[in-house]
């Protein structure tokens, strides 16, 4: 991966949202492709999709529960840990410097958790 990049900036990704394997990915990989009408390994099916429906599709798995990490309810669709390109969490790759350095610009847009907060809680939250 690191032949891809020279620098990089990371924006607003949590380092504490876990990646899923691929094992992981396959409950809201399943339920993205029944909403899109394809078969789960019909990759030519995905392409043919509109944009329109696969973000459609794609808030319809949103409001599903795929998993029981409680971080991955803020993010469902996360990097997949595929050993080749991705070769685990983010958190643990940064902290134990398991690749190159490279200048590296990280930041979080402010108030932006606030988006969360309001949408998980059905009930008015007092500042």
């Amino acid at each position: 991966m690191q032949s891809f990049f020279q620098q990089a900036i990371i924006q607003s990704a949590p380092m504490a949202i876990p990646f899923r394997t691929y094992e992981e990915y396959l409950t809201p990989g399943i339920l993205l492709a029944e909403q899109l009408h394809c078969n789960y390994n019909d990759i030519a099916c995905f392409r043919a999709a509109s944009v329109n429906n696969i973000t459609t599709a794609q808030k319809i798995v949103n409001t599903k529960i795929t998993s029981l990490e409680v971080l991955l309810f803020f993010e469902p669709w996360v990097p997949v840990i595929d050993n080749a390109l991705v070769h685990g969490q983010l958190y643990e790759t940064v902290r134990n410097v398991s690749f190159p350095l490279k200048p590296l610009i990280t930041g979080t847009v402010n108030d932006e958790g606030l988006f969360f907060i309001y949408h998980q809680w059905d009930k008015p939250i007092s500042p």
